[in-house]
């Protein structure tokens, strides 16, 4: 997995206050990793956007969602995850055991997610990508397979 350089820019000038490249002293390292890791490498507007969908998922208000409710948001994004697949994926988040997905708890899931799918995408321009390149005719057939 690499981070998106978004999300680390975006926490870099949350760390040091400016856009303007310089080193770092090991506080604001400590800092940087410390925030970066807290936001599973998402930047701060993927988090806000995050909570909204978090929000408008929870059906039933209830501060939480289930694995019913993460369903139903995956389809909307468009992904096609199956009950057993998104079960999975929250057992292995659900610090609390309840069975619900917290935001924090929601977020390391999107952040394992994101992780997985990365892999993914990766491993599909290796498979097809000559010389560095994807070429044209194989752009389908690579979204098809991711």
């Amino acid at each position: 997995y690499m981070p998106l350089t978004k999300a680390m820019l975006d926490i870099y000038n949350d760390v040091i206050g400016s856009p303007i490249p310089r080193d770092l002293d090991y506080d604001e390292f400590f800092d940087f990793v410390w925030r970066f890791r807290s936001n599973c490498g998402f930047s701060s507007d993927e988090l806000e956007d995050m909570q909204e969908l978090y929000r408008i998922s929870d059906e039933d208000d209830s501060g939480e969602i289930c694995a019913l409710e993460l369903a139903t948001m995956f389809r909307s994004l468009g992904y096609r995850a199956t009950m057993e697949d998104l079960s999975g994926l929250v057992l292995e988040v659900d610090n609390d055991q309840s069975g619900f997905l917290s935001f924090s708890e929601f977020v390391t899931l999107m952040g394992d997610f994101r992780a997985l799918e990365l892999k993914k995408i990766y491993r599909v321009f290796d498979d097809l990508a000559v010389g560095g390149y994807l070429q044209a005719e194989n752009i389908t057939k690579a979204c098809k397979r991711v």
